[in-house]
């Protein structure tokens, strides 16, 4: 029997985890990106493997986040042992300060099984989630590169696709902007910002919301746990850095970052952790998510041909929906 050909559209994370996928199903898998592998919001994430107030979200966003944590504790050891880099996943914990609606908090917890108690940081009320993970989406990245080599995929960087030629309503080939073709039985798109570029329909669907994120360099401080406070988030790493993030802007593709947006995620990590008052910035750096309604992403076949599919739009939750969403897909597209 012919071995199927699946083209993947988009070499972010969500992108790579569905080549994988889709290679361990026995698909010869080709991926494509219009720039470099996790280029876009994949390495700009701070790789929080819980979606942030998942209370006051739809229940399907909690559904595609949930089993994140289990499967990159598992596919973390993979990488480790057969690339020799480590995505830099542990059980961090997670304290959030000053929480709004404890009862609503308590409740949702109770429901879906998740531990926590009640504490006090630096004199504020507030609640520590104990199991919440973490992982390092640049070194995650950095693995994941290495290991699908290591599986045979095939990848194609700084390679836009811009059209699709198709018979009898199937895609039989895509086109990229440097003149190459890619054929295959199998298309699917996961080019997440950058979705409505090629599929013009979903402009109005999936839209760039621009993140800024900062970072602290290594030091003497001791903050262990993520910390998190309307909206804005702390991530200690293993080697003692500390990022904090982010901005959500809605300033379509613009590169320019701001130095009033960095300035006040400085003072907001101040605000919570007033040892970083005399620690300089060591970098910033920005990331588009693919914004979306609710933050619900877009997972299925395309409406126009019979083997397009998408799995798109997971504005901040990128890194922890993409297991669950590439796990989806396959099925679909196996079914």
């Amino acid at each position: 029997m012919k071995t199927k050909r699946a083209v993947i559209i988009g070499g972010g994370l969500v992108g790579c985890l569905t080549a994988v996928e889709m290679q361990h199903k026995g698909f010869d898998v080709t991926i494509i990106d219009q720039f470099e592998l996790g280029s876009g919001s994949s390495v700009a994430a701070g790789g929080i493997l819980f979606p942030l107030m998942p209370w006051d979200y739809d229940e399907k966003v909690y559904d595609l986040c949930k089993s994140a944590a289990n499967y990159y504790k598992y596919f973390s050891a993979i990488l480790l042992k057969e690339t020799g880099i480590d995505p830099e996943y542990h059980e961090s914990g997670l304290i959030m300060i000053n929480p709004v609606d404890n009862q609503k908090i308590f409740n949702w917890c109770d429901q879906h099984d998740v531990d926590l108690k009640k504490i006090t940081f630096n004199g504020s009320p507030s609640i520590e989630l104990s199991n919440v993970s973490q992982i390092r989406p640049t070194q995650l990245m950095r693995s994941l590169k290495v290991y699908m080599q290591y599986l045979n995929i095939k990848v194609h960087v700084n390679s836009e696709i811009i059209d699709f030629n198709a018979e009898r309503g199937e895609v039989t080939e895509c086109l990229s902007s440097n003149g190459k073709k890619f054929i295959g039985e199998k298309f699917i798109i996961t080019t997440g910002a950058w979705a409505a570029n090629l599929l013009r329909e979903y402009k109005e669907k999936i839209y760039p919301i621009r993140g800024q994120m900062i970072q602290f360099p290594k030091s003497n401080l001791e903050l262990k746990k993520i910390m998190y406070h309307d909206g804005f988030y702390m991530i200690p790493r293993m080697d003692g850095t500390i990022v904090a993030g982010s901005t959500l802007e809605d300033v379509g593709f613009s590169i320019k970052e701001t130095e009033g947006s960095i300035d006040d995620l400085k003072n907001k990590a101040e605000h919570i952790y007033p040892e970083l008052i005399d620690v300089k910035i060591e970098k910033s750096w920005h990331g588009f998510r693919p914004g979306t309604h609710n933050n619900i992403p877009i997972i299925g076949k395309y409406k126009d041909y019979k083997n397009l599919y998408l799995n798109v739009g997971h504005h901040r939750y990128g890194v922890t929906m993409a297991p669950k969403s590439a796990e989806i897909i396959t099925s679909l597209i196996m079914s």
